[in-house]
């Protein structure tokens, strides 16, 4: 059986990894105020603690619409930001360009 991935966790891990790739996007207020979300909905998504299946604060889970959004200023799919490993599969696809 395979192990159970959270998705609050994939969504937090993804998210920090594209905007540590970025040159604009370093922190939350910016990426937010750029995409048209909420400062403190990004804040929410990168700590994943924060956020559990109870919670009745609905900007603290991202949405389809936020996350495409926020995938749109990084330079990313939103696919991307729920990749169980997209560091592995963007090192894979750049080895495999390189073979083409």
């Amino acid at each position: 059986m395979s192990k159970r991935l959270d998705l609050n966790l994939l969504v937090s891990r993804n998210l920090r990894f594209f905007m540590e790739r970025h040159p604009t996007y370093k922190n939350a207020n910016a990426l937010g105020l750029a995409a048209g979300v909420s400062p403190n909905a990004v804040r929410n998504y990168l700590d994943h603690k924060k956020r559990t299946t109870t919670t009745e604060k609905p900007e603290g889970f991202p949405t389809l619409d936020r996350l495409q959004l926020l995938a749109g200023k990084l330079g990313c799919e939103v696919w991307e930001l729920l990749h169980p490993d997209i560091e592995r599969s963007l090192r894979e696809r750049a080895m495999y360009s390189g073979i083409e």
